[in-house]
């Protein structure tokens, strides 16, 4: 252990200081520490301490030679037979495999659209609760202006163009038919990318269906759910944090 004294030189003599540092650290004791030795055993240690019970097995020399009679004797079954199942292929391209996975994508689209009409259409109807907008979809659609009225609202709120909204149509809305009429009727027309940047959800047990869509497209998207679905009354548009902002 290394002792370091720090003095002034104007206050005594050094050879005094180091001699009272020294009677001050004999009263601490003084040990030898030991000699480390690792828990874990050194390389030269031959005893591991884990040890396998039983031995690893060992193949005798007539065992050798048996398996390799047997190698030897299947080798010409399994050539002829893969000479036998080679036999006939032809070469294929990178074109070839496009072609077939682009007709193999329009058979499954085909397919998907055929079983969707028929559950539409038949009396089993499947209960789902979510319907989003087809990816890669291109929209022709001119973008109206805002009205003034739903200008002043946006622009009361702060609210962005690209920001989420919902529109809340609920049953009192459907007077002409009902609530799942209306949801089958919406989720042709979002299959169908009729409503731009829009997924809807029905709430069956709040008896609603929520229609989410861009601020940009909001206007637009609630004049056709009014139009298209023949709704009734005034349906709600809310924003989070922020609730309903706007009724048409």
């Amino acid at each position: 252990m290394d002792v370091f004294l720090h003095y002034k030189s104007n206050k005594g003599n050094l050879r005094d200081l180091v001699d009272l540092a020294e009677k001050a650290l004999e009263e601490f004791p003084c040990r030898i520490l030991p000699t480390f030795t690792p828990w874990f055993p050194s390389g030269g240690d031959k005893s591991l301490p884990i040890k396998p019970q039983k031995s690893a097995p060992v193949i005798s020399v007539e065992d050798q030679k048996q398996i390799q009679f047997y190698l030897w004797c299947s080798e010409p079954l399994l050539s002829a037979r893969s000479d036998c199942e080679f036999e006939g292929l032809k070469e294929f391209s990178t074109a070839d495999v496009k072609q077939s996975l682009s007709r193999r994508r329009v058979i499954s689209e085909d397919a998907a659209s055929k079983a969707h009409d028929d559950i539409v259409s038949g009396d089993r109807r499947l209960r789902r609760s979510w319907s989003a907008v087809t990816l890669g979809s291109l929209l022709s659609l001119q973008i109206q202006p805002f009205s003034r009225q739903f200008q002043k609202v946006v622009e009361r709120f702060g609210l962005h163009s690209l920001q989420r909204a919902k529109w809340i149509i609920e049953e009192p809305n459907c007077v002409s038919s009902d609530l799942e009429h209306v949801w089958t009727v919406l989720c042709q027309a979002t299959r169908q990318s009729k409503l731009p940047t829009c997924n809807a959800n029905i709430q069956r047990n709040l008896l609603q269906i929520w229609v989410f869509c861009d601020v940009l497209y909001s206007e637009y998207v609630g004049h056709f759910l009014k139009r298209e679905l023949c709704l009734s009354g005034q349906i709600s548009l809310a924003v989070h944090r922020q609730g309903t902002i706007f009724n048409l």
